[in-house]
């Protein structure tokens, strides 16, 4: 049950992480100016598609994020995720209508995920979050050696292992950041 938990709450991450990238900000001709990756971990797919739980919120919660119609809830506890990010992007990983993302690593937690999200494949050495440096070249790492994006890729994170898992070291030699 709790790595199911895990699994879906991974394949969210990467559901809103999609549906971010869709909504990259662009310029005149169509080309794009920025492309920004947020991925909120921990947070239930349930929830994003289908609004507040009520068996989780108390009275005045209820007052504030309940309503009998489900897109209507989803948009009151997720406002800008429903009208910004939907509204000009893609949001996958709504269960209840057969669109399941889903990690192929056989982990279930965050290094071995976010390697997986962002090389595009699971790793199965990467076995701990306490792995160490990524040894797998991230597709950010990568557009940051491509023609007219050296040196302007960023990775912001709370997490220290980010660190680790876009291998700010090695980027860092290529020009690019990892902070």
């Amino acid at each position: 049950m709790l790595q199911n938990i895990r699994a879906r709450r991974l394949a969210l991450a990467v559901a809103i992480a999609c549906a971010t990238l869709c909504c990259a900000s662009t310029a005149s001709a169509g080309k794009t100016r920025n492309v920004i990756l947020v991925i909120a971990d921990g947070v239930r797919w349930q929830e994003v598609f289908t609004g507040a739980d009520l068996t989780l919120i108390n009275e005045e919660q209820k007052k504030m994020y309940w309503h009998d119609d489900p897109n209507v809830r989803r948009q009151k506890l997720f406002p800008f995720l429903w009208e910004t990010v939907a509204a000009h992007g893609q949001i996958y990983g709504n269960q209840n209508k057969g669109s399941v993302v889903q990690v192929t690593n056989t982990m279930w937690f965050s290094y071995p995920g976010y390697n997986e999200m962002s090389t595009g494949a699971a790793d199965p050495r990467i076995d701990s979050n306490e792995y160490g440096p990524n040894p797998n070249v991230t597709v950010f790492e990568w557009l940051n050696t491509r023609p007219g994006f050296a040196g302007k890729v960023e990775v912001f994170a709370t997490w220290a292992t980010f660190a680790d898992i876009f291998n700010g070291a090695r980027s860092r030699r290529d020009a690019g950041r990892c902070q």
